[in-house]
């Protein structure tokens, strides 16, 4: 989902829950609605969303995929509303991957790299991200790699570390020519 994109993914997203029988199969879909109220600043409707999105959760069992991407947009809208406690409650209800060779683990990675970052944890997150950074440029895992590599770069910002955040949005944005992943600049400023 690219920002400028919104209408288009909403109504794919839309046609998605409409196709889809099963409720409990368009947890997908629902995130991805949510995603979209997030980007456009719709934080009540985001709010709504995420409740439905956590009764899916909580009623089915769905394949860690399926939750890393859910939590992506929890932490996302935790950040933008500032809401430290519910980060700190979900790192600690949530177990850490067991690998970050895939692209969902390192998902689910980045997730708790960027609650560390919220709860201003820097030391704890920055060891993730290298770990990251490694695995995804040992695996040739380019999307994920760029995607670390912002991350880290709002990290850096944040501790003042302004040579190396510059170091990481220049290897990003070079990156992002391949990845055409614009958006995930604007998500990690919020």
């Amino acid at each position: 989902m690219e920002w400028y994109n919104l209408d288009k993914a909403e109504s794919m997203a839309v046609a998605g829950m409409n196709a889809l029988s099963k409720f409990e199969d368009k947890l997908q879909c629902l995130t991805l609605l949510t995603k979209i109220s997030l980007a456009r600043g719709n934080l009540d409707n985001t709010a709504r969303l995420l409740g439905e999105v956590e009764q899916l959760e909580h009623s089915h069992s769905y394949h860690h995929d399926w939750i890393a991407n859910a939590d992506q947009v929890r932490i996302f809208y935790w950040q933008m509303t500032n809401d430290v406690s519910a980060v700190r409650n979900w790192l600690i209800q949530n177990p850490s991957p067991v690998s970050d060779k895939n692209h969902f683990t390192q998902v689910q990675w980045r997730n708790i790299a960027r609650s560390r970052i919220l709860l201003e944890e820097y030391h704890e997150a920055k060891a993730i991200l290298d770990n990251l950074i490694e695995t995804a440029e040992k695996f040739s895992l380019i999307s994920d790699l760029n995607r670390a590599l912002i991350v880290r770069n709002r990290l850096y910002f944040l501790q003042g570390e302004k040579e190396l955040a510059q170091q990481d949005l220049i290897q990003a944005l070079k990156l992002t020519r391949q990845t055409n992943f614009i958006s995930a600049f604007v998500i990690e400023g919020m």
